[in-house]
């Protein structure tokens, strides 16, 4: 085999070995885009139902309070929120949800103390389960608006 062939072959050898690295190196690069791209999906779903949560516990203060010519109003933002709710929260926070729901629905006939402290009851849960889903541990202490 004389030298010319020998370079060349190395030189095939050489550059099919580039070409190799290069497509590795890139596929790595790639599915480290794909991944971090992903994460920061997660964390914008995250805050998502984040305020929606945030926004549904407000609202469930304000229920409790109300006076009854506003309450079909709150209802209809409860209506609204929920169904959020239902499409992207975490099962655990969508079945204890329901639950409040069934608590508002007996309430709206007539709002007394122990209708609020039903409320209540099942809203530590909610929030409960709305703290595991976006990653907030629960606290030691609970402070309870009233």
């Amino acid at each position: 085999m004389d030298a010319t062939a020998v370079v060349a072959i190395a030189g095939l050898v050489g550059t099919g070995s580039g070409a190799i690295l290069s497509y590795k190196a890139g596929l790595a690069t790639s599915q480290e885009e794909t991944e971090r791209l992903r994460e920061q999906h997660r964390e914008e779903e995250r805050r998502n139902r984040q305020g929606t949560y945030h926004q549904l516990i407000t609202l469930v203060n304000e229920l409790m309070w109300t006076e009854r010519k506003n309450l079909d109003d709150l209802l209809g933002r409860w209506f609204f929120l929920s169904a959020g709710i239902t499409l992207f929260g975490a099962s655990e926070v969508v079945e204890k949800t329901r639950l409040l729901s069934n608590v508002l629905a007996k309430g709206s006939e007539g709002q007394n103390d122990q209708w609020r402290e039903e409320i209540r009851l099942v809203a530590r849960e909610v929030v409960a389960a709305m703290r595991i889903d976006i990653g907030v541990a629960s606290q030691p202490q609970e402070t309870e608006q009233r």
